[in-house]
């Protein structure tokens, strides 16, 4: 393995050293993960395990523990695989993105505080105010000045429109309503 190359001053390693060594390498954790993917989409036996690793209740209870004590880095790391998946490019950079939750207290339309806890009553869910992550260009690249932080009800409503779209169509909307109140009060 190249890590034993590697001069690391005669200290016994672990193989979990190792490979957190070889895997800060440039290049390395790349390959790794489409090793892993790749392996994942051939190997129905490793699929299936991987399945039941996900299914054990002391997996379960490690994931629901790593969300209540970081739940802002688990958000920024679930957003980010699932916009990889969909395909989106991402030039910004994980702790960048986490530092961008830190300083979104609010949702940037509608200024409600977001709730970075999705545990209510003992029971995971999504609610009204939990954040989301806006392109506000519908780009596939996501840059720090293509993404805000919305809450759910606003990034929904906003859909894939683009800022001045979303306002021409609240405009319209709130006009709509208006008209109507003024013929209902007559």
């Amino acid at each position: 393995m190249v890590i034993d190359k590697l001069p690391l001053n005669n200290k016994k390693l672990t193989s979990a050293e190792k490979m957190r060594i070889w895997r800060s390498i440039p290049g390395n954790k790349e390959k790794a993960n489409s090793r892993r993917r790749e392996r994942y989409a051939n190997d129905l036996e490793y699929r299936n395990k991987e399945i039941l690793k996900r299914q054990n209740p002391i997996y379960k209870k490690k994931v629901e523990l790593a969300r209540r004590k970081k739940p802002i880095n688990f958000w920024v790391r679930n957003v980010r695989d699932h916009h990889k998946i969909k395909g989106h490019i991402f030039e910004v950079s994980f702790d960048e993105m986490v530092k961008l939750c830190h300083e979104s207290k609010n949702c940037k339309i509608c200024h409600i505080p977001v709730s970075w806890d999705y545990v209510q009553s003992g029971i995971t869910a999504r609610t009204q105010q939990s954040p989301t992550l806006d392109r506000t260009n519908n780009e596939k690249v996501l840059r720090k000045d293509n993404i805000q932080i919305l809450c759910l009800r606003c990034n929904v409503t906003k859909g894939d429109r683009t800022m001045k779209d979303f306002i021409e169509y609240c405009n319209n909307v709130a006009e709509r309503f208006l008209i109507k109140k003024e013929v209902i009060n007559k």
